[in-house]
């Protein structure tokens, strides 16, 4: 499945990067407006700088995730679903 990452600010976003040799999951973005917060990630995990936006709707546009799964501020997370729901984009909420 084609999934992107909304948001880095809790702590629990780790499993998805910990799942080294499985492939069932492919990540296509990850939507993150705290740079310094990307740039820890990217560095921990070796995450490719390209695959990080700072623009929600951009990074859904161009690629279009099968499923977002949201794992910043709660109160980002309407946001999220608003921008999914007329996609059709599949919102798991962390």
């Amino acid at each position: 499945m084609r999934i992107a990452i909304a948001g880095l600010s809790h702590g629990h976003v780790d499993w998805f990067f910990n799942r080294s040799g499985k492939s069932d999951n492919v990540l296509v973005g990850i939507y993150e407006t705290d740079q310094a917060l990307a740039n820890k990630y990217a560095k921990r995990y070796n995450i490719d700088q390209k695959l990080f936006y700072n623009d929600l709707n951009k990074m859904l546009d161009e690629v279009k995730p099968e499923a977002v799964s949201a794992f910043g501020a709660i109160s980002d997370h309407i946001a999220i679903v608003r921008a999914c729901a007329p996609r059709k984009i599949h919102v798991m909420v962390e």
